[in-house]
């Protein structure tokens, strides 16, 4: 059988790259009843005929971007498998910057032990006043890219960050992602339609992700926009994925502290008095209430 790795996924059928070729295939029940659906950067064995053939087997993951389950008691859903980084994707106008999605794909990184670059687009839009609500980000520990795909500003940088890591790029639409890999990846369009023409289906731009290399090496996993971003993770492990929580964690008067209105909780006085940023604060919480609520 031939080592490959999957570039794109329509249901049952996926799109694999094996020495160079795209080879249109068919999962087998049994792997997909045992390990769930394959996801754009996994890594398989199967047997080819020219540009057809059979996945039988899923090698392990070293990495994967998941989300919430379409509904409980199944396993959380796979964006991206054997990546790097996620390229956490946000506007700071047109439409204004998202500080829930930003606190979103922070957790969602964290719970599948990615790195995060978070990369503010349409900075050439900003307002004054605009850095207090991305310096939180930076506090906190993460890289943060300012970028204009329309003026160019930060591109360079964006692109020395990105080489030769393998990278899901997530973010809502309209914050002008597609511009992003457009400019960093010349002919993705042309990918993308190489992609359709071996599957015969439609535009993949609102409906999979796909893997698509970089110019300076490594890839990236064009995922389509998001409305929401639910976590695959509950509220009582949420804490942990809060970087600038860790100094305080355990010395609570409560061992069960929640970090909302408990007294004696170190998190809150270390908010109250700046050392953890109140908007971050203020994300956790609303983050724990939509956990709490069954929303993800």
């Amino acid at each position: 059988m031939d080592e490959a790795r999957v570039v794109a996924v329509y249901g049952r059928q996926v799109v694999c790259e094996a020495g160079g070729a795209l080879v249109a295939c068919n999962v087998v029940g049994s792997l997909l009843r045992d390990h769930g659906p394959l996801a754009a950067g996994d890594r398989v064995r199967l047997e080819r005929s020219g540009d057809e053939g059979i996945v039988r087997e899923r090698l392990a993951r070293r990495a994967a971007l998941t989300r919430s389950p379409r509904r409980p008691g199944l396993p959380p859903r796979v964006w991206a498998a054997n990546v790097d980084l996620v390229l956490g994707v946000v506007s700071i106008r047109q439409p204004d910057f998202s500080a829930g999605l930003a606190d979103r794909i922070t957790v969602a990184a964290s719970v599948g032990g990615l790195r995060l670059l978070l990369c503010v687009n349409k900075w050439d839009l900003a307002e004054e006043g605009d850095e207090a609500q991305v310096q939180p980000y930076v506090d906190a520990g993460f890289r943060v890219v300012r970028t204009s795909a329309t003026s160019g500003l930060g591109m360079d940088e964006l692109a020395r960050e990105l080489a030769g890591r393998d990278t899901v790029a997530v973010g809502h639409s309209g914050v002008g992602k597609s511009s992003l890999l457009n400019h960093l990846v010349p002919g993705l369009r042309i990918r993308v339609n190489e992609v359709n023409a071996v599957t015969g289906r439609g535009r993949h731009t609102t409906t999979t992700a796909t893997w698509v290399p970089l110019p300076a090496g490594g890839a990236l996993v064009d995922t389509p926009g998001v409305r929401s971003l639910g976590l695959a993770t509950d509220a009582t492990a949420l804490p942990r994925h809060f970087p600038e929580f860790d100094p305080y964690l355990g010395r609570c008067e409560f061992d069960d502290c929640a970090h909302d209105s408990e007294p004696g909780c170190a998190v809150r006085a270390a908010v109250e008095a700046g050392e953890v940023p109140r908007l971050r604060h203020e994300g956790y919480l609303r983050i724990r209430e939509s956990l709490l609520a069954g929303n993800g």
